[in-house]
């Protein structure tokens, strides 16, 4: 299984990714503005502020740790500026308040040229995170399309290297989330 998956999986993949493309590109007015898209060298960054409890984040696998809520605001503070710093477009996406780590907006959503694909964390408990993400995202020209049940992706478990996407498989990514990736 893991010798044909190695030999064929690749092949797969990339008739998957052609297909979906192609389905896009019905979406979007033809498929060369979805390759203009794709190549453009616009930058934007979701950013939510961080929560008001900060100390109710989920823990994977470390102990759970006091959290220096000035800290964090800071931190933010400073890593919105250095976006800006080097070009990045962020856009603020609508406070969460009450959920802890909605600050983490790459979780949501996965962005691979102009199409932005929500996720849907395996995670119950962040799925709640997901409509301020999709209107911040209904302002953009990006094309957008939803992982659905029961397939779990979430963005912190995907890569882009290249033109290579990999993603690993989590308590927040099931095998029908990769497929359907």
């Amino acid at each position: 299984g893991t010798v044909f998956t190695a030999l064929i999986g690749p092949a797969l993949f990339r008739r998957q990714v052609a297909d979906m493309l192609q389905d896009v590109s019905g979406r979007v007015a033809h498929a060369g503005e979805l390759r203009r898209f794709a190549e453009s060298s616009r930058k934007l960054a979701l950013v939510r502020i961080p929560a008001a409890n900060p100390q109710d984040a989920q823990v994977t696998f470390q102990e759970r740790a006091e959290v220096d809520r000035d800290r964090a605001n800071e931190q933010w503070e400073s890593y919105v500026a250095l976006l800006d710093e080097h070009g990045w477009e962020t856009r603020e996406v609508r406070a969460a308040e009450t959920m802890p780590d909605s600050v983490f907006t790459e979780d949501q959503v996965v962005v691979l040229g102009q199409v932005a694909i929500l996720g849907r964390s395996g995670a119950a408990s962040r799925r709640a995170e997901l409509p301020g993400v999709r209107a911040s995202l209904s302002e953009t020209e990006f094309v957008t399309m939803e992982i659905e049940a029961p397939a779990t992706l979430d963005g912190g478990d995907v890569l882009l290297a290249g033109d290579t996407v990999y993603v690993g498989a989590s308590t927040r990514t099931n095998a029908e989330g990769i497929r359907a990736l």
